[in-house]
């Protein structure tokens, strides 16, 4: 990563990973033109899926079986996939700015 971010001396990025991975995702922006306002990793096997799960640990999803725990997840195994969404805004506190997500599969 520092020989490709060398390559950009204007720049700026946000770097981030799945648990225990050594490669991941960048968001590269320019620095004179924006700066992060927000930021927001997604660990894809940490995510509910089913809409009717409490997303927040509980009593009463932590006694789940396994198996409905899975379901609620939506995981048959651990993939350790990743998505981020940037919110950019004006450097030069103009009312312009974007959001940029991605994500590694």
């Amino acid at each position: 990563m520092p020989d490709f971010l060398r390559a950009f001396p204007d720049h700026d990025h946000i770097e981030v990973k799945g648990h225990k991975k050594l490669h991941g995702l960048v968001v590269l922006y320019r620095r004179a033109r924006y700066r992060v306002r927000a930021s927001k990793t997604i660990y894809f096997d940490e995510e509910h899926i089913n809409t009717s799960s409490p997303a927040e640990k509980s009593p009463e999803t932590e006694s789940l079986p396994l198996e409905e725990m899975r379901r609620r997840r939506g995981g048959t195994r651990t993939t350790k996939n990743v998505g981020v969404v940037v919110a950019l805004e004006d450097a030069a506190g103009g009312n312009d700015g974007l959001v940029v997500s991605t994500c590694h599969l």
